[in-house]
């Protein structure tokens, strides 16, 4: 076996990159929705592949991104692929139906998305990390 001719050197590791706040607020949003896999549906009950929705979309609303209020747990029929009643299906009818279910049966959070839809502020992602993981350890 031949050796190249290029002067192979040590491998050299690269200098660790700063946290961005994306990643600082990756890990906060992942934690907070940990907390609601397996809860059942809200609209059928079922807890196969639940995941949570958020009433208010977390790009326009950051600042409800980890509110407990702007959480609704639904099974993938529910929040994407039915065109009877879904959140975010593509048939404008069946998110139509979702929301006139929302103002029947889950009135109180469908009443507060309605007095917090033009709320804008944003968190400062690294502050809120360090402070869910002071919790983490003050809890052990």
């Amino acid at each position: 076996m031949k050796r190249s001719p290029i002067k192979r050197t040590g491998f050299k590791r690269k200098k660790p990159k700063a946290k961005s706040a994306t990643w600082y607020k990756r890990k906060v949003v992942e934690a907070f929705m940990a907390g609601y896999r397996g809860q059942p549906c809200a609209v059928c009950g079922t807890t196969e592949r639940t995941c949570a929705h958020h009433i208010l979309a977390k790009g326009s609303h950051p600042a409800h991104i980890i509110t407990p209020e702007n959480i609704i747990v639904l099974c993938p029929s529910h929040h994407i692929f039915s065109n009877h009643m879904a959140a975010h299906s593509k048939n404008s009818f069946a998110v139509e139906r979702f929301t006139d279910w929302m103002k029947i049966n889950k009135f109180d959070q469908y009443k507060w998305g309605r007095e917090h839809e033009w709320d804008k502020k944003n968190y400062k992602w690294k502050q809120v990390y360090e402070q869910m993981k002071k919790e983490q350890k003050g809890g052990e």
